[in-house]
């Protein structure tokens, strides 16, 4: 019988959802949770923490979700993330370069991407960490979008409304009313 022991890795799992209707379909934190710990058992890792983020990752609340996960794994000295995929992690430049100096301090610290399929360390080649920043660009484009289009609809909405208020009511019975 062989009574070599096999050394376990202490992983974090890092679930977040980014709105109402995520959180009902397929991205809820439950079913993330579920693949993350599927996942990690896989791997041989033992979960030491379950971060669950309900809240957009350009909100301030993931922000200081990432930075307790960060302060998190280097006080317990965990040395695995796991995450669905890049945008749950995180989708902006400041965030990607604090794990890249995280992972830079120690040889056996990685992040698994699941869905990405992409595990990075301080080894990694150039291409996985260009490969991890071109998701993370897109992730913040996404960002952006959003913002522009919700931006476009509200001003789309309140043109629509003036213009209804002008037919209905008349040009001069608004300038009359001081509208």
């Amino acid at each position: 019988m062989n009574n070599d022991i096999i050394p376990t890795m202490k992983a974090i799992l890092f679930c977040r959802v980014s709105s109402r209707e995520q959180e009902e379909t397929g991205y809820s934190l439950p079913s993330q949770q579920k693949l993350l710990s599927e996942y990690s058992s896989k791997k041989g890792f033992v979960t030491s923490k379950v971060f669950l983020v309900s809240e957009s990752a350009s909100g301030k609340k993931h922000r200081k979700t990432f930075t307790e996960m960060m302060h998190f794994i280097k006080k317990d000295k965990i040395k695995i993330i796991v995450c669905e995929k890049t945008d749950r992690l995180t989708r902006n430049l400041k965030d990607t370069q604090v794990m890249y100096d995280w992972l830079e301090e120690d040889e056996e610290r990685q992040i698994h991407l699941v869905k990405d399929s992409l595990i990075l360390h301080k080894n990694s080649r150039s291409q996985e960490k260009l490969n991890l920043d071109i998701r993370v660009v897109f992730a913040k484009n996404y960002v952006i979008d959003i913002s522009s289009i919700k931006l476009y609809f509200a001003l789309n909405f309140l043109y629509n409304s003036l213009y209804y208020l002008y037919k209905v009511q008349g040009s001069k019975n608004l300038i009359k009313k001081g509208m």
